[in-house]
């Protein structure tokens, strides 16, 4: 791996939790720390970080948050969800 290229999160489970274990970017653990406020679960924040979303273009939201537009695409969605507003 160079030394520009993003190290990997992995997430584990372990006795039914879900953990993210290895470095994470703080860009990244804000978003998934904005999940789980707003699914008020880890595990079901993990699911929709990885399950396609037709408002952010039918991608996954780990998949579009490799950019500041991206990520603030996802802050968006999660704000509607929030507050029950679904297109």
């Amino acid at each position: 791996m160079a030394d520009d290229e993003p190290k990997k999160a992995m997430a584990t489970t372990v006795g039914g939790m879900t953990q993210v274990v290895g470095p994470i970017a703080r860009e990244d653990q804000e978003l998934l720390d904005r999940a789980v406020e707003c699914f008020g679960d880890f595990d079901k924040a993990l699911e929709w970080l990885r399950t396609p979303n037709a408002a952010l273009r039918g991608l996954a939201p780990v998949k579009v948050a490799t950019d500041p537009e991206g990520r603030q695409a996802i802050l968006d969605e999660l704000g509607r969800i929030e507050h029950g507003i679904f297109a």
